[in-house]
């Protein structure tokens, strides 16, 4: 599954925080939600695994 990037990340001086891309400011919160959401239901129904939750069930 190849997923389009809808944030960036921001360095601070300690530490780094993700935003929506700026191409998308417009917009980008509400996608960015989207696809998380779409994310989330693909793991839920056991689609998608997340290497550190498959690392840590061994």
């Amino acid at each position: 599954m190849e997923t389009e990037r809808l944030t960036e990340w921001i360095h601070g001086v300690d530490e780094r925080h993700a935003i929506p891309r700026m191409d998308l400011r417009a917009n980008g919160h509400s996608r960015c939600i989207q696809k998380l959401a779409e994310l989330e239901d693909l793991q839920e129904q056991g689609r998608l695994i997340l290497i550190g939750e498959q690392e840590e069930s061994k």
